[in-house]
């Protein structure tokens, strides 16, 4: 791409064109009569922003100062710009290049098909107006474009920055708004100062690249908003112009931004059921200070949110079905610092509203893995409510909750299986790992938590559950809290674990049927069958006292029933006996005890 100052370019200018035609020139200009000035060509906007072909090689490059731009921060740019920017379009595309320099407009800039709007480093639009609302979009305020996917498109916003100039306009007004497009790119500017509204809406668009750019500044009076919305076109999402066909948002991949001092990053706050976006990309972004959700996904399918960074958000990455169903999440590799949530809020949440999920809307299939979520002063580290299908692995989770009740890892009422395995969780103030309500298998593998000030891991009302090769130490606070608690969690296998230090028992079964407890280790606590258990195996466990006296190292409630006490190693355990049994049928073979085998 040619970027020499005009006088560098061969042919005459245009802004000597221009002046010798006068207004009548620049009227003929704006109407696309003319043929092409003289001047640099450019890569087509297709070939040159998505790679290989597209029908526009060799479109001109035009200067926004040869349309009578003058760039001094005082004189109105906007007709100027405008003209640029339909000339180019009349001449079915081009490269509309903005200088350094500060540029006031007073109303809403139109782009149009094919089109690349390229801000020089130091140039930079500004908002100098109340009525500058949005500042740029692709086609006209108040003319329909084409329905779907068929308006304005093949579209690049690139360089220098756009400016809301809040300080001086403090009214609300979106920075670029886009609706109806097919392949859109803007990278490598700054999008600064906005009120109350979003830096970049992008409504019904196919195809769309946010890269390398930069958000900062909102001016909160009246409401929260996203720096990027993913919207549908309806009216009262974006009254610029129709259709208003409710067409939703797919392809869309937001990467390399920064988001500071904004209010929330990049989401949605309405919902159609059946008008799902999809294919909805979050990567190596980071957000800063952000007073809402730095992310907020609604009915995203096929979502990715990886490799970005959060430090000090009131909430870091909130995912949620408000209509219908939801499938297939993925959230990666992301580093969550410092998050001060609002209500039930905390560093990661997927969840369904009980409403949507009581008429039969979930999140389904979703994967949260390998991140780092720390230092929250919420209630959870990982929370996913209402969703069916989860894997939740290989997560650091530490310092949850400050003065609240904080959960590490949290799952409730989830359908269909869900995984927590590889996980590292540590001081929590309440939980370390807890699923609840759950139906079908519920698999909790190679955890390790300590430092909890409750439940180690918890499982409460669930079935087929798998409790397996978990290190659990220094858990409980007050005389209150289990390594391992189960609580009407019927048919389960809970074995292999390594136990230390509990405040109140090594594991505690309560209200539960028909399940294996096997080959597990326990140091400072008993193993108890609490009441309401029924036909429990217990084998090969070692239970030792250490260094907390312990009345017994295994405890059967009165209220259990049949509960089969076979082969554990219970020898230093219980200080009055290796096994204290209450319970209604018990069964003891073979279990090594300080005064033998019993």
């Amino acid at each position: 791409m040619d970027h020499r100052k005009p006088e560098e370019q061969s042919g005459i200018s245009r802004r000597t064109m221009l002046t010798a035609l006068g207004a009548a020139g620049a009227t003929l200009v704006a109407g696309g009569l003319l043929g092409a000035l003289p001047g640099a060509t450019a890569e087509s906007v297709t070939q040159s922003v998505y790679g290989g072909g597209g029908t526009g090689a060799g479109l001109a490059l035009y200067n926004v100062k040869d349309f009578g731009a003058a760039g001094d921060g005082t004189a109105d740019d906007t007709a100027a710009i405008q003209a640029a920017l339909d000339y180019a379009y009349a001449q079915g595309g081009g490269t509309v290049y903005v200088p350094a320099g500060v540029y006031p407009i007073t109303a809403t800039l139109s782009i149009f098909a094919r089109t690349k709007l390229e801000l020089a480093a130091h140039a930079s639009i500004r908002r100098n107006g109340s009525n500058v609302k949005p500042m740029l979009t692709n086609g006209r305020k108040g003319q329909n474009t084409g329905t779907g996917y068929t308006g304005h498109g093949d579209i690049e916003i690139a360089g220098g920055t756009w400016d809301g100039n809040s300080a001086n306009f403090p009214t609300q007004f979106p920075h670029m708004s886009f609706a109806h497009a097919t392949n859109l790119v803007i990278r490598d500017t700054k999008i600064i100062n906005n009120v109350n509204d979003h830096h970049i809406e992008v409504n019904s668009t196919n195809g769309c690249r946010i890269l390398n750019v930069w958000f900062e500044g909102y001016l909160r009076t009246s409401r929260e908003a996203e720096a990027i919305q993913i919207d549908l076109s309806t009216q009262s999402a974006f009254p610029h112009f129709g259709p208003w066909d409710n067409t939703p948002c797919k392809n869309i991949l937001v990467d390399g931004c920064t988001f500071i001092n904004c209010c929330r990053g990049v989401g949605s706050h309405s919902v159609l059921e059946g008008y799902n976006h999809s294919n909805i990309r979050i990567t190596d972004c980071h957000f800063e200070n952000m007073s809402d959700n730095a992310v907020f996904a609604w009915n995203y399918d096929n979502l990715v949110v990886s490799g970005n960074t959060f430090e000090n958000c009131v909430s870091g990455i909130d995912i949620s079905s408000r209509a219908g169903e939801v499938h297939n999440v993925v959230v990666s590799g992301n580093i969550l610092r410092n998050i001060t949530p609002k209500s039930d809020w905390g560093g990661i949440r997927v969840y369904t509203p009980v409403s949507v999920a009581n008429a039969g809307g979930r999140i389904a299939n979703i994967a949260i893995t390998g991140n780092v979520v720390e230092n929250v002063s919420g209630v959870v580290g990982i929370h996913a409510n209402q969703i069916s299908r989860i894997t939740i692995s290989d997560n650091t989770v530490r310092n949850i909750g400050g003065s609240a009740a904080g959960r590490g890892i949290y799952i409730g009422s989830c359908t269909g299986g869900a995984t927590v395995s590889g996980n590292h969780v540590t001081q929590c103030t309440e939980r370390g790992i807890a699923v609840v309500q759950s139906q079908g298998s519920v698999n909790m593998v190679g955890n390790v938590i300590a430092a909890t000030q409750s439940h180690g891991i918890h499982s409460d009302t669930c079935q087929y559950v798998v409790c397996a090769n978990n290190a659990v130490t220094d858990v409980g606070k007050d005389g209150v809290g289990n390594g391992i608690y189960f609580a009407g969690s019927h048919r389960s296998h809970i074995a292999d674990n390594v136990i230390a230090g509990s405040a109140e028992n090594g594991i505690n079964v309560k209200n539960c049927n028909d399940c294996n407890i096997n080959d597990n280790t326990l140091t400072g606590a008993p193993l108890k069958i609490s009441d309401g258990n029924q036909r429990h195996y217990v084998s090969g466990n070692l239970v030792r006292r250490g260094e907390k006296p312990m009345t017994a190292g295994v405890i059967v409630a009165s209220g259990s029933t049949s509960i089969a006490l076979l082969a554990n190693d219970l020898r230093e355990s219980g200080t009055s006996a290796a096994i204290q049994d209450s319970g209604s049928g018990t069964i003891q073979s073979g279990n090594l005890t300080d005064a033998g085998i019993v």
